[in-house]
């Protein structure tokens, strides 16, 4: 699971899995443009303002974007991530 914050600091978190290659191994990683990259398929996802909406490559044509989950604020300190 991904946990970041996204433009506005809203806590929002993504699964790590490629929907394109749905494979457990392939995980996406985060760019230096705060976007998420497919290391077999090549896939962007964009992470930060689009809720995980594909941008590039495979993803794109077949409309396959990343699974978000809910985020929210635990009674003390922290986040609880649910599906």
């Amino acid at each position: 699971v991904l946990l970041m914050g996204d433009i506005n600091a809203v806590p929002i978190a993504y699964d790590l899995a490629c929907p394109v290659e749905a494979k457990k191994d392939v995980r996406v990683s985060v760019n230096d443009a705060y976007e998420a990259v497919c290391p077999v398929c090549g896939s962007t996802y964009n992470i930060l303002e689009a809720s995980g909406a594909p941008m590039s490559g495979k993803a794109i044509e077949l409309k396959y974007g990343l699974q978000r989950y809910n985020v929210v604020k635990a009674s003390i300190d922290g986040y609880i991530i649910q599906r």
